[in-house]
């Protein structure tokens, strides 16, 4: 079975389409990539991203020193996929002296070939748009706003059922 970091980072997979029209593609079933396309100028994504960058701080700082049943770190920034920006997560992380971050895409890159899964990226404070981590011990997601985002577009009962499986905090 897949970790929880690499179901989820399939699962809220976000591409936005920068002053494209909204479209849809249902949740994928646990374990499997799949693609859903949220404008980023949509107002619940832009709270989402919102809210990341004003809790960035807090996250960062228990990401360098963990508790023990924190787990499964990553940040959300974006790819330049020709025109569009597809939105993958990044895992092992870490920062320079000068503030560069580097870390490992967890993601399938779905619409450009420039960037793979498992391949090393860089990216600076400036380009992280969400994170998460799991407490272990609840079992408990935190962040991940943007998928409080994704949900807020699908049926009552699956974004429901979603929040309560992760006790999602959705208040953007």
């Amino acid at each position: 079975m897949p970790s929880n970091s690499r179901r989820l980072a399939g699962f809220a997979l976000v591409v936005c389409l920068s002053g494209a029209g909204l479209a849809r593609t249902p949740l994928p079933p646990e374990g499997e990539d799949g693609v859903v396309f949220m404008n980023d100028e949509h107002p619940m994504m832009r709270k989402a991203f919102a809210r990341a960058k004003a809790e960035l701080d807090d996250f960062l700082a228990l990401a360098r020193a963990p508790a023990k049943n924190h787990g499964d770190f990553a940040l959300k920034v974006g790819l330049d996929a020709g025109g569009s920006t597809e939105y993958v997560w990044i895992v092992d992380f870490s920062s320079d002296p000068s503030g560069r971050f580097t870390g490992t895409i967890n993601n399938d890159v779905e619409m450009t070939s420039k960037y793979k899964l498992g391949d090393r990226y860089s990216f600076t404070r400036d380009d992280i748009v969400d994170w998460t981590y799991f407490d272990r011990s609840k079992p408990k997601m935190y962040g991940n706003y943007t998928l409080c985002a994704l949900l807020s577009v699908e049926p009552a009962d699956e974004a429901a059922r979603v929040k309560a499986e992760y006790q999602l905090d959705c208040d953007l």
